[in-house]
């Protein structure tokens, strides 16, 4: 009997410490998160808001009536 007594208390006394450790840790677990910093805003490069005044006013003084051959036979 004596020798079980022996390892009995120094493992309950190990078994004691442990559990009580592992509760300090636990605490530092849970931490809150500071808030995430607000969006900027930022305005875009180009966008399509907005009026728009562009023109197409061109024309084609080439000279050339027809479409040059690509070099394909037609099949007509």
């Amino acid at each position: 009997m004596q020798a079980n007594l022996k390892f009995a208390r120094p493992l309950a006394v190990a078994l004691g410490l442990f559990a009580l450790s592992g509760t300090a840790y636990a605490a530092d677990v849970v931490q809150e998160e500071p808030p995430a910093p607000a969006p900027i805003a930022e305005l875009p490069v180009a966008s399509w808001a907005g009026p728009y005044a562009g023109l197409n006013v061109g024309y084609g003084f080439s000279g050339h009536t027809k479409e040059k051959d690509l070099g394909v036979d037609n099949v007509d």
